[in-house]
């Protein structure tokens, strides 16, 4: 009885101090193996359990050991060094959709749309005596693009020695809003390196920002703004939409939250209401496929680093400083025709990249026209008597079929898709439908003789915004009221704004045998 309890001898500790180590070798062996420089391969041995698996220089199992979970985690792609991995079938889908969430355009294609001037160790660098001044690019009511702008501890500043040459801040950015990173300054120099030190980050690229102070109403011509201010650093741009422009990098608006709503408990699954920038998502990444959309969590971040940030181009849009809407777009300064072509383009490459090809205005055969239908869309700002859009449709419907392509659009996703409603209007001669943001869509129609867009009005009422911009592309503009029509040059500066969801009539019969004396 007294052996049990009596301590291990020598030859019994020694055993099972062996027998461990044997385990434990055994157990990780093929860890161990590769300590000594073996591979994967090496360390496989067949019908020894986990073993066996042959493990490839990308991560996943090989041949025979491959599995379906393995596919759906990882995907059975092709793969060869230096490239990007995939199999393809990632083109064409909606961000976010399908195994891989991944965006239209192969990285290959993306690569001229990258600034390959800095490299990683570039993000932060002294600048002793050089500290970068900021440059008034251009400047007009609404608009201005500067260079070199530094913002640090919840500041933005305007370094310069010629302070004279710059207009006043409130002239810049008239609506900074109630929060805590709204305040610009002018300094010189010599106070920024006492602010700043002798050291800065760097922001390449163009940022476009929107210093908009309410975040419950936002414009949708302020993207379309700021890249027809932009464009006009270049008159040269060519119909394809070839242009020397470095494309926008961000779009910052740092007075709006990404979400709308108040921040729930960790435990809370209901779903988040996002801010609405009063562009479609679709449009703004088949549009403008290399822009980021920053938000106040953003422009946060960076003021509360303790760093000076220099953001390579600024293109400030200020909505206080805004023309009234029937001038608005005036005073921008010169222009190529085909300023907008750049951002047409990237929407017409899209639908190439999903085998649908639209076809010019210009090539002949017959009309296209678009009536972008609102009556089912509760978001519409205006919409027509139930009489009066019968009455419209009839009208449309009596055109004939062999001279006139007429599509009946809604503005509704869930009745159209923005797939469609955006393929119609590329290549449509007309585009008719009441006041109201969703007309800004047809500003992607092609520009031809007799690209027309028939905007209709309540009576005595009118708002010239989106009409001025579609002035700008150069489309011919028509205005509505009952049965008189408008121009951009006849209408009344009298007119009022439209009542928001105000109901009206138009004479139907009119404005259709205008649509066809434009298009003859």
């Amino acid at each position: 009885m007294n052996r049990w309890t009596a301590p291990p001898s020598r030859r019994e500790f020694s055993l099972v101090l062996f027998a461990l180590t044997v385990f434990a070798i055994a157990y990780n062996f093929e860890n161990s193996i590769q300590m000594l420089g073996f591979s994967n391969m090496a360390t496989s041995f067949p019908g020894r359990g986990p073993l066996k698996v042959p493990i490839g220089k990308d991560g996943r199992r090989l041949g025979w050991s491959s599995d379906p979970l393995e596919d759906k985690i990882v995907g059975s792609w092709k793969w060869e060094p230096g490239h990007v991995a995939g199999h393809r079938r990632e083109l064409g889908q909606r961000k976010g959709v399908g195994a891989h969430s991944s965006f239209w355009r192969p990285r290959d294609e993306q690569k001229h749309y990258h600034n390959t001037r800095d490299t990683v160790s570039m993000g932060v660098r002294p600048w002793n005596d050089t500290l970068p001044r900021t440059v008034l690019v251009k400047h007009i009511p609404g608009h201005t693009i500067l260079d070199n702008v530094i913002i640090h501890a919840g500041k933005v500043y305007i370094v310069t020695d010629t302070p004279g040459q710059f207009p006043p801040i409130h002239d810049i950015v008239s609506s900074r809003g109630s929060g805590e990173f709204n305040d610009w300054m002018t300094i010189s120099p010599t106070d920024a390196l006492e602010i700043f030190g002798d050291f800065g980050a760097f922001v390449n690229g163009v940022s476009f920002i929107s210093a908009e102070p309410d975040p419950f109403h936002i414009s949708n011509t302020t993207l379309f703004g700021l890249w027809r201010t932009y464009s006009s650093l270049d008159t040269t741009i060519s119909p394809s939409g070839e242009t020397s422009l470095a494309p926008p990098a961000r779009f910052i608006y740092p007075h709006r939250r990404f979400f709308i709503d108040s921040n729930p408990d960790w435990n809370d699954e209901r779903r988040r209401r996002r801010m609405d920038i009063a562009v479609h998502h679709y449009t703004l990444k088949t549009s403008y496929p290399w822009l980021d959309v920053l938000y106040y969590e953003d422009w946060e971040d960076w003021m509360l680093m303790n760093a000076p940030f220099v953001f390579e181009r600024f293109v400030v849009a200020d909505p206080g400083s805004y023309l009234p809407a029937q001038r608005r777009w005036e005073g921008l300064g010169p222009k190529s025709e085909s300023w907008f072509e750049p951002i047409r383009s990237q929407l017409v490459q899209w639908y190439e990249l999903k085998g649908a090809v639209p076809q010019p205005a210009e090539s002949g055969g017959k009309r296209k026209i678009v009536y972008l239908d609102v009556q089912e869309d509760d978001t519409s700002e205006t919409r027509l008597s139930d009489g009066a859009h019968k009455a419209l449709l009839a009208s449309l419907g009596s055109l004939s079929s062999r001279t006139y392509d007429v599509r009946i659009l809604s503005t509704s996703d869930s009745s159209t898709t923005w797939k469609e409603r955006l393929f119609s209007i590329l290549d449509a001669h007309v585009v008719l439908s009441v006041h109201g943001g969703h007309i800004m869509d047809a500003v992607y129609m092609k520009r031809s003789e007799k690209s027309t867009v028939v905007e209709l009005f309540p009576a005595d009422t009118f708002n010239g915004e989106y009409g001025g911009a579609f002035k700008e592309i150069g489309f011919d503009y028509r205005a509505w009221q009952g049965s008189q029509q408008y121009t951009q040059d006849t209408l009344s500066p009298s007119f009022r704004a439209p009542d928001y969801r105000q109901m009206f009539d138009i004479d139907a019969a009119a404005v259709v045998q205008n649509i066809k004396d434009v298009l003859q």
